[in-house]
């Protein structure tokens, strides 16, 4: 091993990395996992892949970057922890330059609504030039690369949350390449989905009193969530008309 002073090499002492007492006995303690380009290696005995996949099912939250080893032989697709993933690899990596645009429905979840640099054609952020091939995705695609494939999966499995990214390109906005682009507000908010912020729901109402004034905030993906309905203090019951404000947010 590497050394910087002159401790002989027989007098140190190299300590394992605690995988079970990570995977095993402290899994339950993570908010969130995080795999970022990672392939299947000796590191993590092929049970402990099931152990991730309960944390997930019980209510963790898991976050894949995917580069081209999701493709690949060695793919944690090919482990137990397929049965957490949102996509199954195809394959295929396509290394064509797109800029990540959000979808339909991208446009109305609060993960990607308004996201800086969106609002535009192409939109005000880098291109990216790789995209991982899958099938069947699960959940919802809230962003499209290459050919309008999937990009962001943001997925529910049981009681917990998966969000898959089918690139591992976003080191180019953080590095700000030809601008770069949202890394932190994107990440952010992914995390925060993840883990269940309030705020991040995608059906959600809110009300908020401003003296005799209350203002009704409902945040959906639906076209149409149709009128709400308050009762006030003297148990008379009024019907409020919601009108949209921005893709998925209603006012009234």
């Amino acid at each position: 091993p590497e050394k910087q002073d002159g401790t002989p090499i027989n007098e140190l002492s190299l300590i394992a990395f605690p995988t079970r007492e990570l995977f095993v006995e402290k899994i339950k303690d993570f908010d969130l996992i995080i795999f970022d380009r990672y392939q299947h290696r000796d590191v993590l005995p092929v049970l402990y892949y099931d152990y991730i996949a309960e944390y997930v099912e019980k209510g963790g939250a898991l976050l894949i970057a995917a580069g081209p080893e999701y493709a690949g032989e060695s793919s944690i697709a090919r482990t137990p922890l397929m049965s957490a993933l949102p996509a199954m690899p195809t394959g295929e990596v396509v290394e064509k330059a797109f800029y990540p645009r959000l979808t339909e429905l991208g446009q109305r979840h609060p993960v990607t609504r308004g996201l800086d640099g969106s609002a535009t054609e192409p939109p005000h952020w880098s291109r990216w030039f790789r995209t991982i091939g899958v099938e069947n995705p699960g959940g919802e695609a809230v962003m499209k690369g290459a050919d309008d494939r999937p990009l962001l999966l943001l997925d529910r499995k049981g009681e917990g949350r998966v969000g898959m990214f089918l690139s591992d390109q976003g080191w180019l906005w953080a590095r700000g390449f030809e601008g770069g682009g949202p890394h932190v507000q994107l990440y952010r908010r992914i995390a925060h989905w993840l883990m269940k912020e309030p705020e991040l729901e995608e059906e959600r109402l809110t009300a908020d009193g401003r003296g005799m004034m209350l203002e009704i905030r409902r945040q959906t993906m639906s076209d149409d969530p149709g009128p709400a309905q308050i009762i006030t203090p003297s148990g008379k019951a009024m019907t409020v008309k919601l009108e949209r404000a921005e893709p998925g947010v209603f006012l009234g």
